[in-house]
């Protein structure tokens, strides 16, 4: 006896499409929060941010001439500068017919993604500069400890400030942390458990060095891919960001359409080489 089933009553069977959206996954977002920002410097006008640099004064024993005039110290002081070059863009155009059929509010999801786009390219360049660093540690495809010291030591010997230290590092390379008994130890991390870090990357700390992971953390292609983790402080890199993004809207009435754009303007720069260490790993 014939049964009616589901391709026979295929024409009755609609397809839904749900309410709820997938959004692309987003990468945590560390680098601009952990370099020195000169964005007040830049905020009414400029191109160019120069950073004085002030080289320390050498002491000596004076025991055996005194009465004689000193020696003075007269250093040729240097700078560092910060070019602002950046002006990134990010935009879509919403024809009035896709958003009003949309079940979804689309101006509302593009508006946070464009945002994102922003926040992640000028992480990216951040994140570029690495690669422009003389202070190495290769830990190849296995990581140990002492790549980590080795790295710490770097800075000790460059009178690295000893807070405002950060290391920051691929999902490859956190694998490779998350199997040193270092990183999960109370006594080397200094505190009991990892704490939660929400979305900004933090992950835990090793010998009192915060820890963050982003897949932003640039990769040399070649054989292998080299990924360019970072041990840093603070002032290894600046950041000027002139224009924070900033995302508008307009009404295009001849394409019946709205557009949705976003634009910064910044610039990004090496400033102490010898404040941070490239911390590479292999695959």
């Amino acid at each position: 006896m014939a049964n009616v089933t589901t391709t026979t009553a295929a024409v009755f069977n609609p397809e839904k499409w749900s309410a709820k959206t997938l959004l692309a996954t987003e990468a945590n977002l560390v680098f601009a929060n952990l370099v020195d920002r000169y964005d007040t410097d830049v905020s009414q006008a400029g191109d160019v941010v120069h950073v004085p640099k002030l080289a320390n004064i050498s002491a000596a024993n004076s025991y055996g001439s005194q009465g004689d005039a000193i020696t003075l110290t007269a250093n040729t002081e240097t700078e560092a500068t910060i070019t602002l070059n950046q002006f990134a863009t990010a935009g879509v155009r919403v024809p009035s017919v896709v958003d009003v059929q949309s079940q979804n509010d689309l101006m509302s999801k593009y508006t946070d993604k464009i945002g994102y786009a922003l926040a992640t390219y000028i992480d990216e360049q951040i994140a570029a500069l690495v690669n422009g660093l003389s202070q190495e540690v290769d830990g190849g495809t296995s990581w140990s400890i002492d790549n980590i010291t080795d790295a710490i030591q770097l800075l000790d010997l460059a009178d690295a400030p000893m807070t405002e230290r950060a290391l920051v590092v691929d999902p490859r390379s956190m694998n490779q942390l998350r199997q040193i008994a270092e990183f999960t130890r109370y006594d080397a991390t200094g505190s009991a458990g990892v704490p939660a870090g929400g979305n900004n990357g933090l992950v835990g700390n090793v010998y009192n060095i915060p820890v963050y992971m982003s897949t932003n953390v640039a990769v040399a292609a070649g054989t292998p891919n080299v990924v360019e983790n970072v041990l840093m402080h603070k002032e290894a890199f600046g950041l000027a960001l002139q224009k924070a993004p900033t995302v508008e809207s307009e009404r295009n009435v001849e394409r019946v359409s709205d557009d949705v754009v976003g634009h910064t303007i910044f610039g990004v720069a090496e400033l102490r080489d010898d404040h941070g260490v490239r911390v590479e790993f292999d695959y």
